[in-house]
């Protein structure tokens, strides 16, 4: 299987300048998402500023539509969970167990659904989801990944006075 990340780019700076196009389609970016970030290992301070990557409004909308519907999905697995484990608890009748995996199923199979007409990608789309990850790799040298071949060479032409060698 394909790793979804397979165009990297290592930097000795962990703010590189990033093209002005979508990190996704390539196209002309117009907006920023800024994703979570999780806080740097001991020893290296934090950042100033957290990364924004550059995207298009369409790469947005459907990264956003993904992400919703992941929530959706893990929402439904805990209210299966734990509408079996607190009746089980609560010595509840065995009829009562069944209800909330059958809400549960009934809520995820509406959410994979709803991932289908929701999350609407173009064309040139690498990703539904975030389509750059970054990695600390060792001192000072960032690991960038991209799901965009395109993208990560336009990275690479941004950014090569910091380039390092793949380690």
């Amino acid at each position: 299987m394909a790793k979804p990340f397979p165009h990297r780019v290592y930097v000795s700076t962990d703010r590189p300048n990033f093209p002005d196009a979508c990190v996704c389609c390539s196209g002309p970016a117009d907006t920023e998402y800024q994703p979570f970030q999780q806080p740097r290992k001991m020893g290296l301070p934090e950042p100033v500023e957290p990364l924004r990557y550059p995207y298009c409004t369409s790469c947005v909308n459907h990264l956003r539509a993904a992400q919703g519907v992941d929530t959706a999905k893990l929402v439904a697995v805990n209210v299966g969970v734990w509408g079996v484990a607190l009746p089980m608890f609560a010595n509840a009748p065995t009829q009562y167990l069944l209800v909330a995996p059958a809400f549960a199923a009934a809520l995820y199979v509406k959410a994979v659904g709803r991932r289908r007409t929701a999350v609407q990608l173009k064309e040139g789309c690498a990703h539904p989801l975030v389509a750059c990850r970054v990695v600390w790799y060792r001192r000072s040298t960032y690991q960038f990944s991209f799901a965009s071949e395109r993208y990560a060479g336009l990275f690479r032409e941004a950014n090569s006075a910091v380039l390092v060698e793949e380690p």
